[in-house]
């Protein structure tokens, strides 16, 4: 199974958007961009894994470099609350758990 990253940024960025809708107005571009970098470093461990380029271990090491990423650019951009950015990153995760887990073949998520 290929992940599509355009799938999977537009259903983070929904599930992201709701949970800081009304906390962080001007946010929007960042929770785009940050969705789909997310989904891009899937790609990047599905790449690697199926090459034998990286091990699953790495691939979790890859993943939480980019949520820590984007944690960062979130509460930066907007003052926003630890609480309220790791929701709307749990909130994005939880939406595509199932097609991520599924296209590694393990439980990235």
């Amino acid at each position: 199974m290929t992940i599509d990253v355009e799938a999977l940024t537009k259903q983070m960025f929904d599930a992201a958007i709701e949970v800081l809708r009304g906390k962080a107005p001007s946010i929007e571009s960042y929770v785009q961009g940050e969705c789909a970098k997310i989904a891009t470093t899937f790609v990047m461990i599905e790449s690697g894994l199926r090459s034998g380029v990286i091990s699953q271990p790495e691939g979790v090491i890859l993943l939480d470099m980019q949520k820590s990423a984007t944690r960062s650019v979130f509460l930066t951009a907007e003052g926003l609350g630890a609480l309220v950015v790791e929701a709307s990153i749990n909130a994005a995760l939880a939406v595509v758990r199932p097609a991520v887990n599924a296209a590694l073949g393990f439980a990235l998520l």
